[in-house]
């Protein structure tokens, strides 16, 4: 829950990160992010791109503008060895005058091994059930970088499992209190050919406050598990 902490004050973007499975034991690296409303910012200036630079100690793996598009958040993808990963975020008017600046190490996962692991969740929003139907049929849409929702949208959450060998592992979810107690089990849907498992939670029915998605996977005797914190507001 501590990655709920309030927006620092004139924050001018949220981003997020994720990992997956990528190709030769690399690991897939996915950098989202979207500017933060005016209501949250206390500065006159507006956030219109994304330079970023991703590298580790023997290589660099990425560098390049990652601009915005209206009522969208953009990406950036890349392939990165397992290990230590510095991501450089230099943020951008509309003229590439840099606003801001900021710099995250993050751990880059191997996915190679031999014990059962889930890729990093990926949350996307829907305001009504055109937008969830909307994403539900497409695999390619991008995720939000907020863990702060309404209680007017819905939530699709997808994420990859990998096992050993040919296994497939079993993938469950539910919802907990802030408090870890368990409220609800969460249907997971099995995944097309090469896809994602799904679970979908609409916030309607739940009052304001913090609560946990966990999400675990398991093979034989071994499991994984991973926890989604996010903040229903209003």
């Amino acid at each position: 829950l501590a990655t709920l902490a309030e927006p620092t004050r004139g924050r001018l973007v949220r981003t997020w990160v994720g990992t997956r499975r990528g190709n030769n034991g690399k690991t897939k690296v996915t950098f989202v992010w979207e500017p933060v409303g005016t209501n949250q910012s206390q500065r006159g200036e507006s956030a219109a791109q994304v330079t970023l630079m991703a590298m580790s100690d023997d290589a660099a793996y990425f560098r390049g503008q990652v601009p915005t598009r209206r009522n969208d958040s953009p990406r950036a993808e890349f392939e990165a060895d397992p290990g230590t990963l510095e991501l450089n975020v230099a943020i951008e008017d509309e003229y590439g005058d840099v606003l801001d600046r900021r710099v995250d190490e993050i751990t880059v996962p191997d996915f190679t091994g031999t014990d059962v692991a889930l890729s990093t969740p990926a949350v996307l929003r829907a305001r009504n059930a055109l937008e969830m139907r909307q994403l539900v049929a497409d695999p390619d849409a991008l995720p939000t970088a907020s863990r702060y929702f309404r209680r007017t949208e819905q939530l699709l959450v997808r994420v990859e499992a990998y096992a050993p060998g040919d296994a497939t592992p079993v993938v469950s979810a539910r919802l907990l209190s802030r408090e870890g107690t368990s409220m609800l089990e969460l249907p997971v849907e099995q995944p097309a050919a090469g896809g994602p498992f799904e679970l979908a939670l609409a916030l309607a029915s739940f009052p304001r406050g913090d609560y946990l998605i966990e999400i675990s996977a398991a093979a034989d005797d071994d499991v994984a598990t991973t926890l989604i914190a996010f903040r229903i507001q209003g």
